[in-house]
């Protein structure tokens, strides 16, 4: 029968035109997982996109901070360099304990002077954390200034303007071009007070029996510019107490 009302046309044209949007969806959606894929790829560890520079590395920022994070003094650089008498005071004994008595003679001097940099250490925190700090005494066979390296710009006193007191290690074996003085605070230690030395040469004086006995000891004065910075008298070991002088030194 001769279909006169125009639905078959209309029929067949709407078969036609669905032919091309089928067609379209299928491109659309093999287009979409194709660039799905490869951004997975790209963006995940172990996929075929990654490169070397997608990840952090051990010399990359995000390496560097988690480094500093865990340690907060790994890049650490002191900008000035500092000497300080401690404001505690200990006994002219206090290396009496815990020494190893079967030790050769070295290691009895490090453990002795390790005793005395434990002091300046606990005091040179409140200076600088991060560095490392040495007492100045002198224990035999090791001079006073042998365990400091030269630092740039030298020592300078704490608190204040920071005033330049020795230029390198080597001038330490003279006098301070400016009376040390001040305590790790940056205060002033009081007229009177002496510091524990063991003497200003390498003629032996005093030095408690290597910092273990009761003898006399010779102590320093602390506002002196001259010879007395490190020989101003003896003390007895076990009466009194006195300071230690403290040496910044770089960090670990």
């Amino acid at each position: 029968m001769l279909d006169v009302s125009g639905a078959g046309s209309r029929e067949a044209a709407r078969r036609g035109h669905a032919k091309p949007v089928v067609a379209s969806l299928v491109v659309l959606g093999l287009t979409f997982g194709v660039w799905s894929c490869e951004s997975f790829s790209a963006s995940t560890p172990g996929g075929d996109g990654v490169d070397g520079g997608n990840l952090p590395d051990a010399t990359s920022p995000t390496a560097d901070a988690a480094t500093e994070a865990a340690n907060p003094c790994a890049f650490a650089v002191a900008g000035t360099y500092h000497v300080f008498v401690t404001s505690k005071t200990v006994f002219g004994t206090f290396a009496a304990a815990g020494l190893d008595g079967g030790a050769d003679g070295g290691n009895v001097r490090e453990a002795i002077l390790a005793k005395a940099d434990e002091l300046c250490v606990a005091a040179g925190r409140k200076v600088n954390a991060c560095s490392q700090w040495k007492a100045l005494l002198w224990v035999t066979g090791t001079p006073p200034n042998d365990r400091l390296v030269t630092v740039a710009g030298g020592f300078h006193r704490v608190g204040g303007a920071e005033e330049l007191v020795f230029v390198d290690r080597n001038a330490v074996l003279g006098n301070p071009m400016v009376a040390i003085l001040r305590d790790e605070t940056g205060s002033p230690l009081a007229d009177g007070q002496r510091v524990w030395t063991g003497g200003s040469t390498v003629v032996p004086e005093p030095r408690c029996g290597e910092w273990q006995s009761a003898g006399p000891g010779t102590v320093g004065d602390p506002r002196a510019t001259d010879a007395k910075w490190m020989s101003a008298g003896v003390a007895a070991c076990s009466d009194v107490s006195h300071h230690l002088y403290c040496f910044e030194q770089p960090p670990n």
